[in-house]
């Protein structure tokens, strides 16, 4: 993890936000990234994910109130 000077999960871009130690840093998912391997870049090469990681969105719940049906 050292030096690590870009970030990506499924292919799109990830946001360094901080190195919190020598076995973590802090990502931010951007709205390029994609479910799938995570890959780390540093100067000596990269590292990928054995694993991948999967990127849930929340499905938006619409509810109609009882005046909104006209009764």
């Amino acid at each position: 993890m050292d030096d690590v000077v870009s970030a990506t999960i499924g292919g799109g871009k990830a946001v360094i936000l901080q190195k919190v130690s020598n076995r973590r840093l802090s990502l931010k998912v951007t709205n390029q990234a994609r479910s799938g391997k995570i890959v780390l870049v540093n100067s000596i090469g990269e590292g990928v994910s054995e694993g991948d990681f999967t990127l849930e969105y929340p499905a938006p719940v619409v509810s109609l109130g009882r005046n909104a049906l006209g009764s």
